[in-house]
């Protein structure tokens, strides 16, 4: 008997809880000039804000599909409320050799 195919479920992208669940996605995409080094310093002020605010998860780094950006930052939040809040938990000082442009997407 084939499976019945329901919104990416045979392939696992979704539980079944997780179908219908309303979340924003927050992407970050920018442009890295700096070490290694630094940009892991990025990741962790992201992955300790994401820890400190509840409603919030991480989805990864990845390279952006377009050629105007070279990589963007995925982050699920629960509402706007939850995106202030993360923004108050984020600790991390921009230094503009190394990320001169960003620009964020809110996907509602």
């Amino acid at each position: 008997m084939e499976p019945e195919l329901r919104g990416g479920e045979l392939y696992g992208t979704k539980k079944r809880e997780e179908v219908g669940k309303k979340v924003m996605l927050v992407i970050r995409y920018f442009d890295w000039f700096g070490t290694r080094e630094q940009l892991e310093e990025l990741m962790s002020a992201t992955n300790k804000a994401v820890e400190k605010t509840p409603g919030t998860k991480f989805l990864g780094r990845f390279g952006a599909m377009s050629k105007k950006w070279h990589l963007a930052i995925v982050i699920e939040v629960k509402d706007w409320a939850t995106w202030a809040e993360y923004l108050k938990n984020y600790q991390y000082q921009r230094d503009y050799k190394t990320m001169p442009y960003f620009e964020i997407e809110f996907l509602v």
